[in-house]
């Protein structure tokens, strides 16, 4: 069942936008898919990927991450794995900043090394 209202079966990510739905990797009422992936949002498919984990650690690293932020578990997560980490001098992680294609690609051959190992 298609949970988007913006989403055709004529739509070329149609079965992979039903599938990360599915998997709990994507979620909301709009898929928006010409929009562009902030880095919180990278992070949190990313941990829904893994199964959500438990997070290690409770120590926040970023100035910019609160405990109320939907993405909080997940950033931790994917720092304390070196999954990625802060932007500028490295207190901040910008969550709500566009995930570059460098970021993007080095988040997931990160999140592949981790996802061998586990």
């Amino acid at each position: 069942e298609n949970p988007y209202a913006d989403l055709r079966e004529t739509d070329a990510y149609y079965s992979a936008a039903l599938w990360a739905y599915s998997e709990g990797i994507a979620e909301g009422t709009d898929f928006a898919a010409d929009e562009p992936v902030t880095r919180g949002q990278v992070v949190q498919m990313m941990y829904s990927m893994a199964g959500a984990p438990a997070v290690e650690t409770t120590e926040n690293p970023f100035k910019d991450v609160s405990e109320s932020d939907a993405y909080y578990n997940a950033v931790l997560w994917a720092s304390g794995h070196k999954i990625a980490g802060g932007t500028g001098d490295g207190d901040v992680f910008s969550p709500g900043a566009s995930c570059t294609r460098y970021q993007l690609v080095t988040f997931l051959y990160r999140f592949n090394e981790l996802m061998e190992y586990i």
